[in-house]
């Protein structure tokens, strides 16, 4: 955050040597990097260093208190065999990043997958972003924040038999902590959302809400009051079906670059350009104008071969989770 901050500062001071504006600058990122744009809506050190945010998949609940930012930093320092923080200035990268690697592993029990996460500080950051968002850390400015519609697939294994209905509700019960009749009742919306009983179709999408789209929605729901609120979905899908529009098949689109075997991944072709100038449109128009180029949230712009507008369509999923 402190080296984004800096980036920001830089173009604030500088921007104009190179025709740019310092009251039209618009932040992005994806993943981590969306995750950075949204705490950094939250600092209320970045107030004059930016007019817009757009958070791609990176709307995160995983913001460290003091107690779980102990937990990191004294497995890191273990693995390193170190005694305090300050030590880790001397470290070597490749072994810095050796020790995070092992260091996550250790740290899944107590804090949590991605436990490298910005910590409050009542510094740089004072609480975390759907708190700060409430309280208008980012009021008046415009924030997008966006998913793709099949996150999770990325990471989840689909091709097994699919679990039969009794394990699957056992096993939302057990992700959301509720009850089987409670997990047996999400799974009914899903199968009428999704139109299948594929339990393993289901799991996907289900999983992929409760680690993206919610934390998502409530920061847009945050932010709403206080500012300009904007939502999107991109849908466009992975050549193997099996993916379907996962985490960060976006990327390429945001870009227009489909080098590296992202044009074979996606199956670019002019309608894959032309999605992707369409977005890059809507991220220059957040630092022209503010606004993207469509209505503000529930309305949410669907980035797909067939780019439409749909009010919220994932509402009756994310409220059978939220009941």
């Amino acid at each position: 955050m402190r080296d984004a901050i800096a980036a920001l500062e830089w173009v604030r001071d500088n921007v104009a040597a190179f025709s740019g504006d310092p009251e039209h600058v618009a932040i992005f990122g994806e993943s981590a990097g969306g995750g950075v744009v949204l705490h950094l809506t939250a600092s209320p050190r970045t107030r004059a260093l930016f007019r817009g945010a757009i958070v791609q998949s990176g709307a995160t609940f995983n913001t460290l208190d003091d107690a779980r930012a102990a937990l990191v930093l004294e497995a890191l320092l273990s693995e390193l065999g170190l005694d305090n923080a300050k030590q880790l200035v001397d470290v070597p990268v490749d072994e810095l990043l050796r020790a995070q690697a092992a260091a996550q592993g250790a740290l899944l029990p107590t804090v949590g997958m991605m436990p490298f996460h910005p910590m409050v500080d009542d510094d740089l950051l004072p609480w975390p972003p759907a708190e700060a968002l409430a309280t208008g850390s980012a009021a008046e400015r415009p924030l997008v924040i966006g998913t793709t519609t099949d996150e999770m697939r990325l990471f989840l294994d689909l091709l097994g038999e699919p679990p039969a209905r009794d394990r699957l509700d056992a096993r939302i019960a057990r992700t959301l902590g509720v009850d089987q009749t409670r997990a047996d009742a999400i799974v009914t919306t899903y199968e009428a959302e999704l139109a299948t009983t594929d339990t393993n179709e289901i799991w996907a999408a289900l999983f992929s809400d409760i680690q993206m789209q919610v934390p998502a929605d409530a920061m847009r729901n945050a932010h709403g009051a206080r500012g300009p609120t904007y939502s999107y979905l991109f849908s466009w899908p992975a050549v193997n079906p099996q993916l379907g529009a996962c985490h960060g098949i976006d990327i390429p689109f945001t870009f227009g670059n489909f080098v590296d075997g992202w044009a074979e991944f996606v199956g670019a072709d002019d309608a894959a350009r032309s999605l992707g100038r369409s977005m890059r449109d809507a991220w220059a128009n957040v630092a022209r104008s503010g606004d993207p180029g469509w209505p503000a949230a529930p309305i949410t712009k669907v980035f797909g071969r067939e780019p439409t507008f749909r009010d919220d369509p994932l509402r009756a999923r994310l409220a059978s989770i939220a009941q």
